[in-house]
C-alpha cells in the first residue's frame, strides 16, 4: 500500500520494538465503528437524536453510518509530525520526525486547525454540489469530533508549528479514502436530501452537546486494545473497516451497560410503604400537573419534617414513567451530605424500575472510594447470576456496574447518581462557537 497516510501511527506503546503501534487510520476507524454500533441499537437514545435531527425511524443505518464518518475524522490532528514525534522509533514505514515542528497544542485542537486552515479548502474532498451549507454543516460536525476528548478545541492553536507539506497531503489522502468508504461505497450523500439545509444545521447545534458526549462515549470503547489490538499491516480501509473495525466494535459496545426499564408510578406506596398520609408537600408532588412535553422546572421549599426528601423521588418517578427522564442525579453541597443521602437513595432506588433491571447507583465525588458501602457496591453484570444480594441488606441492595466507576468521567452516566453539585457543574463546559455544548461527563439526559 502507497498510500501516505499508512506511514502514521494513531496508539503506541513505548518499548524497544518499533512495530507496536496502531495505523492512526484504523483507530480512527475503531471509534468510527463504536459510533455506528451505538446509534445502530440506539444505546443512550443515539437513534432517537438523529431521528430529532431529522432522519426518519427507518433511515438508522444511514444516520449510523454518517455518524462513524465524521467519527472517522476525530483524530486528524494526530497527523501532525509535531505529535508523531511522541513515538520514539526507528522504523522506516512511519514518517520520520521533522525537527522543525513541535507538539505545543493537543491533537484534537490541532485537528480542527487543520479542518479550518487547509482541508476545508482542498476541492478534492468536498462533496458532489458542494455549497456554503455542506461547509457549514462540516464546521459543526467538526467542532464535535475535535472535542472528543471532553472539551472543545482550542480555536487558535498554532497549526504551522505541527504540521509539515507532508503531513497536510497525508491527511488530504486520508480524508479522501473515507469519503471513497463512507459516502461513495455506501452512497450516503443521496441518501438524505436535507441533511444539509439550514434546518438541519439549526437542529444539529441545538442537540450537538449530546452528539458530543456519544462521541466521547465511542472514542472510550474504540481506543481499548483489548477489543481492539495493534496493527500496522496495511490493507484497504474497506477490508479493515468490514473484517476488524466493525466486529471487534461490536464486541466493545455490547460491555456497556443495557438500560433499565422504568416501572409505572402507581402511587406514593410503591416508594415509601411506611408514608400512611402524605405530608402537604408530598400531596402536591403527587398532583400537580405535568406538561405535554419540553422540559419541566420544579422548585419544592418547606420546613424540616416535610418530607422534602421523599416528595422530590415521587415527582422524579412520576417524570420518568411518563418518559420525560431516565435517571436521576442528587447534588448536594457537602460530601458528607452526599454520603447521607446516598444511604437513603440506596433504599429505595430500586423501586424506579423493573424487577429484572439492574440500575446503577453511583456515588460521585472526590472520595466516594474511601465510602465502604458505596465499594460494596461495584459489580461487574457479567456475573450477575453468581451476585447474591439480600433485599433487607442495606449495604448489599443497591448495584453499580463497573464499567461506571473505571474512571471518573463516566461516574455521571450512572442511572442514578449521588454525589457534589461541582460534579455537576463541571460537567458541562460551553463550546465558544456555534453555541454547542459539550457534555464532559454528565449525560444522564441521555438516558
Amino acid at each position: 500500500m502507497l498510500e501516505s497516510f499508512y506511514q502514521y501511527w494513531g496508539k503506541c506503546q513505548q518499548g524497544d520494538q518499533s512495530d507496536n503501534y496502531h495505523l492512526l487510520a484504523y483507530h480512527n476507524l475503531d471509534v468510527a465503528a463504536c459510533g455506528y454500533h451505538i446509534v445502530k441499537n440506539n444505546y443512550f437514545n443515539s437513534a432517537e437524536l438523529f431521528e430529532q435531527i431529522g432522519f426518519s425511524s427507518d433511515e438508522t443505518e444511514t444516520a449510523a453510518l454518517w455518524f462513524a464518518y465524521f467519527l472517522a475524522w476525530h483524530d486528524i490532528g494526530k497527523f501532525a509530525n509535531g505529535f508523531q514525534q511522541l513515538f520514539k522509533h526507528n522504523n522506516p514505514h512511519l514518517v520520520a520526525p521533522d525537527p522543525a515542528k513541535s507538539y505545543l497544542t493537543r491533537h484534537d485542537s490541532l485537528g480542527h486547525w487543520l479542518w479550518k486552515n487547509y482541508l476545508i479548502q482542498e476541492s478534492e474532498i468536498q462533496l458532489e454540489h458542494y455549497n456554503y451549507n455542506i461547509d457549514q454543516i462540516y464546521n459543526i460536525w467538526l467542532l464535535i469530533m475535535t472535542g472528543h476528548h471532553g472539551k472543545p478545541p482550542i480555536l487558535d492553536a498554532k497549526g504551522n508549528l505541527a504540521f509539515n507539506s507532508q503531513d497536510k497531503q497525508a491527511s488530504l489522502d486520508y480524508i479522501k479514502a473515507i469519503n471513497k468508504l463512507f459516502i461513495v461505497d455506501n452512497r450516503l450523500a443521496g441518501y438524505h436530501t436535507s441533511f444539509f439545509d439550514k434546518k438541519f444545521r439549526k437542529i444539529l447545534s441545538k442537540l450537538s452537546w449530546l452528539i458530543a458526549a456519544i462521541t466521547v462515549i465511542s472514542d472510550w470503547l474504540g481506543s481499548n486494545e483489548h477489543f481492539f489490538p495493534f496493527c500496522s499491516k496495511s490493507m484497504e480501509l474497506s477490508e479493515y473497516w468490514a473484517n476488524y473495525a466493525l466486529a471487534n466494535a461490536e464486541k466493545a459496545v455490547a460491555t456497556l451497560p443495557k438500560r433499565s426499564s422504568i416501572t409505572p408510578f402507581n402511587g406514593i406506596k410503591n416508594l415509601f410503604p411506611f408514608i400512611e398520609k402524605p405530608t402537604p408537600l408530598q400531596q402536591k408532588a403527587l398532583s400537580c400537573p405535568l406538561t405535554d412535553n419540553g422540559p419541566e422546572l420544579f422548585i419544592m421549599e418547606d420546613v424540616t419534617g416535610a418530607g422534602k426528601t421523599e416528595a422530590s423521588m415521587i415527582l422524579a418517578h412520576r417524570l420518568m414513567a411518563a418518559g420525560k427522564a431516565h435517571g436521576i442525579y442528587i447534588g448536594m453541597p457537602t460530601q458528607a451530605t452526599a454520603n447521607g443521602i446516598y444511604q437513603r437513595t440506596a433504599q429505595i432506588y430500586g423501586q424506579l424500575y423493573q424487577a429484572d433491571s439492574h440500575p446503577s447507583l453511583v456515588l460521585a465525588h472526590g472520595a466516594s472510594y474511601m465510602n465502604p458501602t458505596f465499594t460494596q457496591t461495584i459489580i461487574n453484570l457479567d456475573n450477575i447470576s453468581q451476585q447474591k444480594y439480600l433485599n433487607n441488606d442495606n449495604s448489599a441492595s443497591s448495584e453499580c456496574n463497573e464499567w461506571f466507576v473505571d474512571t471518573r468521567k463516566k461516574s455521571l452516566l450512572a442511572e442514578v447518581g449521588v454525589g457534589t453539585l461541582d460534579q455537576a457543574l463541571m460537567a458541562v463546559m460551553p463550546f465558544k462557537h456555534q453555541s454547542l455544548r459539550l457534555l464532559g461527563s454528565v449525560i444522564n439526559y441521555l438516558f
